[in-house]
């Protein structure tokens, strides 16, 4: 019979370097993921002795590791019997793209745009009948608005709250709703802070969703009719670049950036 010193593992000594341990993992969890990455843009459907032959794991495992995933929406199963990623997988690309998007994408965009008008800029999103500040650079002036990352404000109120009532078929007043899918920007004097100004345009993702909306912010008496102009223009030209990066259409955000070049060039 074995002892209990048996199965201790040795010592390791000043001689022998230590072995390095690996991370505990969960096996089911392992062979589930495996699964999932079978499928890919070139085999977007896979039939159970694909996957079996993917995994290298027995077609019994297989169907159950399938069943379970196909329960919580993870995969699906067509008529012909092969397998395709459910709609549960939608969230979690969603979740990803959003992160991703603020990281390599907004976060610099407004800084640039800070940089390039001494205005606070910010990315907007709608959530349910509010919208959120989800990114924010300060203008580097003394006096400037004092939005904060997670500040919440109406959906239906300032330059950002119009656009994304816009372009999320939330009906508010019909001319100006007329007005902003036409220039594809809102202008907003004294809507939120009394003596406040803000300009926002829209962000299109996949599908010509609006992702959000591209806002520079300050003082109303900093926001003239010229500085607008130019103010307009450049957010324009920011939000389809970041509309062309994460998949949407950015052909009518460049049009308008156009015709607001040629409005500043009238005004020169």
């Amino acid at each position: 019979m074995n002892s209990l010193s048996d199965n201790k593992q040795p010592r390791h000594t000043s001689s022998e370097p230590p072995v390095a341990r690996k991370e505990p993992t969960v096996a089911a969890v392992e062979r589930a993921l495996d699964v999932l990455q079978c499928f890919s843009v070139s085999t977007p459907t896979l039939t159970l002795t694909e996957i079996s032959r993917r995994t290298g794991m027995y077609k019994s495992t297989s169907l159950r590791l399938l069943g379970t995933l196909q329960r919580r929406s993870f995969v699906r199963r067509g008529p012909d019997g092969a397998y395709y990623p459910g709609p549960a997988v939608l969230p979690l690309a969603s979740l990803y793209q959003h992160q991703a998007l603020a990281r390599e994408l907004i976060e610099p965009v407004l800084h640039q745009l800070t940089a390039d008008t001494g205005e606070s800029s910010s990315f907007n999103v709608r959530e349910g009948d509010v919208r959120v500040c989800a990114y924010r650079v300060d203008s580097p002036r003394n006096i400037r608005d004092h939005l904060r990352v997670g500040d919440v404000r109406p959906l239906l109120r300032g330059a950002a709250g119009k656009v994304l009532c816009t372009f999320h078929g939330i009906p508010f007043d019909a001319n100006q709703e007329a007005a902003i899918r036409k220039s594809l920007f809102c202008v907003a004097h004294r809507e939120i802070e009394e003596d406040g100004a803000g300009l926002a345009v829209p962000v299109f993702g996949p599908g010509q969703r609006c992702e959000g909306a591209l806002v520079l912010s300050g003082p109303a008496d900093r926001f003239d009719s010229r500085r607008v102009t130019v103010m307009v223009h450049r957010l324009l030209v920011a939000a389809a670049r970041l509309s062309d990066a994460i998949g949407g259409v950015s052909d009518g955000l460049d049009a308008a950036a156009k015709a607001q070049s040629v409005s500043l060039s009238k005004t020169c």
